[in-house]
């Protein structure tokens, strides 16, 4: 009887050490997941929106955004969805340059490539970091 329950015990153990191995596993995959840059946001926003996955595009967009959309009152340019695939087919080179970052806030200066090649521009993009990372203002 006694060897029964140390033996439930050492089970016990065992699970509990499983369990904790496992959430700490988790929370450690959770936060990187999460733990970008301003400057790969731009990057993953625009491989996305290039490769036509307007859910992964998403993930990268300020929530603020999203309900603008959500709300209807993008009236020039559509849905967001319409937005993310015009933003994708528009440049055929997106590299981040220079960052600056004020707290929850982040500008970016971008160096577009145009489709073609012919014409390269810089423009400073805006994110703010949300609790799930860091997301573009379009401001």
């Amino acid at each position: 009887m006694i060897q029964l329950i140390q033996n439930k015990k050492i089970i016990g153990a065992i699970i509990a050490i499983i369990v904790l191995s496992l959430s700490s596993w988790f929370m450690v995959v959770s936060s990187k997941e999460n733990d970008y840059t301003p400057e790969q946001a731009i990057e993953r926003y625009y491989k996305a929106a290039q490769n036509g996955d307007i859910d992964e595009a998403k993930k990268y967009c300020a929530t603020e955004v999203l309900d603008y959309y959500e709300r209807g009152n993008a009236v020039f340019t559509g849905t967001i969805s319409a937005a993310i695939q015009d933003e994708g087919s528009k440049y055929e080179k997106v590299q981040p340059e220079k960052t600056k970052i004020t707290g929850q806030f982040a500008t970016v200066s971008v160096n577009l490539t145009h489709q073609g090649g012919d014409y390269k521009t810089t423009e400073d993009y805006h994110l703010i970091k949300e609790e799930d990372g860091w997301k573009l203002t379009f401001q």
